[in-house]
């Protein structure tokens, strides 16, 4: 230290940050007194030092030499001896704690500073030879393994060296090792207990913990919905062709559909094409299966004409649409409500299950020109069809009868000769939130 005179001699002293780490800082109030009496009386008591290997080694006075230093003050030294560096710092960490008032924190602390700088490593296992005999009775060597280690530091050392609770140990090593450095000089300081501190540690590791549990359970959640939303890509792609029905029915197993529920185009020129999903419907629907088909007013007796040949004709459901009205000013009428043309295979299954003929819905055209709402579509198709069973739209349109049929856990098939309505169908079907309620 340039600045400070010295009485006994030229002597060089060394810092060695090994000791200096165990030193603990003074409060402002013990700095200033200190401070104030050196530069009144002079540097009272020596500094200790270690003489080793032809150094001197600063163990005590670390304080007292940087004032000198600054206040140009003369100071003595006073050499001891050890045997070795960690024999020194043990002396140390006695020293500071008999000349300074030290918080349990600051005691435990210190030692933690001391088993981190003078730590050994972990001796290897010691072989010894025995004998023992092999298959034909030739003397064998095996080799016997010990365990001997030597002691490592822990919280029960610290505790044991520092004198506190075990429990204060381990809070400090926990601030010491994760805490930012504002928590350690709180602690150091005496600001706030390394209890509390670590509390605040604990917490905010378990956060971070959740956190990233969070993360990865989003992160797996999104992998396998992206897997799923693979999986049903191919599947939809499958289940929605592009073609006509009576090709496509025709590949479909005889008997094998619960339902058919579709929209079909009835302007007069397509009516003919009833008779064709009449014949169609009589092959694939179960005994009690049922054929529900929108219908034109004007051409429902033409209709049922086509179908009845094949099916058995059951009821007139009534879907009544809010809103605006449609008008047909060829017959001067406000189209209050569509018809629902309910046709059966035999007879129906289920008749202990009632089913209203009115359904309250809404005009939904935002996929498709012919789109029907999902109200009652959802209404049928839940009750006229088994959870798990088959139903088939053989004029897809928008896609409302294989939506709601996939919400309802039904198996479905779909077709249109539009690729469009295909394309915009299997775009539908794949995006649909699976969760949303039903009619909404």
């Amino acid at each position: 230290h340039q600045g400070a005179r010295r009485r006994d001699g030229d002597v060089r002293i060394t810092k060695d940050e090994r000791f200096s780490r165990l030193i603990r800082p003074l409060t402002a109030d013990e700095n200033q007194g200190l401070r104030e009496s050196i530069e009144a009386e002079g540097c009272r008591d020596p500094l200790v030092v270690w003489k080793h290997e032809g150094k001197n080694i600063l163990l005590d006075g670390y304080h007292r030499l940087d004032i000198c230093a600054r206040a140009k003050k003369p100071y003595h030294t006073v050499a001891r001896t050890f045997d070795d560096a960690k024999a020194a710092a043990q002396w140390v960490c006695r020293n500071q704690e008999s000349k300074r008032n030290l918080s349990p924190d600051e005691r435990a602390d210190m030692w933690w500073e001391f088993a981190e700088a003078f730590r050994t490593k972990r001796a290897k296992p010691k072989q010894s030879l025995t004998r023992g005999r092999g298959l034909k009775g030739a003397k064998k060597v095996f080799p016997k393994r010990k365990t001997s280690f030597e002691p490592q530091h822990t919280d029960k050392h610290v505790a044991k060296n520092a004198h506190v609770p075990v429990k204060t140990a381990s809070n400090v090593k926990t601030v010491r090792d994760k805490g930012t450095s504002d928590e350690k000089a709180a602690m150091r300081s005496g600001e706030k207990t390394s209890g509390v501190i670590a509390k605040d540690i604990r917490k905010r590791a378990k956060d971070k913990r959740l956190a990233d549990e969070r993360r990865r359970e989003a992160k797996r959640r999104a992998d396998e919905m992206s897997k799923s939303k693979d999986v049903r890509k191919k599947r939809i792609e499958r289940d929605v062709e592009e073609g006509d029905f009576r090709k496509i029915a025709a590949k479909m197993p005889k008997e094998s559909v619960d339902l058919i529920f579709t929209d079909p185009p009835y302007d007069r020129k397509s009516v003919p094409m009833y008779g064709d999903l009449a014949e169609m419907g009589a092959r694939v629907l179960k005994p009690g299966g049922s054929l529900v088909c929108y219908a034109g007013h004007y051409v429902v007796p033409d209709i049922i004409n086509l179908i009845t040949p094949h099916l058995r004709f059951w009821w007139v459901l009534a879907c009544v649409h809010t809103g605006r009205k449609a008008q047909m000013r060829e017959y001067g009428i406000k189209v209050c409500w569509k018809p629902m043309l309910w046709f059966v295979k035999g007879t129906r299954a289920r008749k202990e299950d009632w089913v209203d003929d009115i359904v309250l819905s809404e005009r939904e055209k935002d996929e498709h020109g012919w789109q029907q709402s999902i109200v009652e579509a959802s209404y049928y198709i839940e009750n006229l069809s088994p959870e798990g069973g088959m139903v088939f739209d053989p004029f897809c349109g928008g896609g409302t009868t294989a939506v709601v049929a996939e919400r309802l856990g039904r198996r479905w098939k779909t077709c249109d000769e539009d690729g469009e309505s295909v394309d915009m169908s299997r775009g539908r079907i794949l995006n649909d939130d699976w969760d949303k309620p039903e009619g909404s």
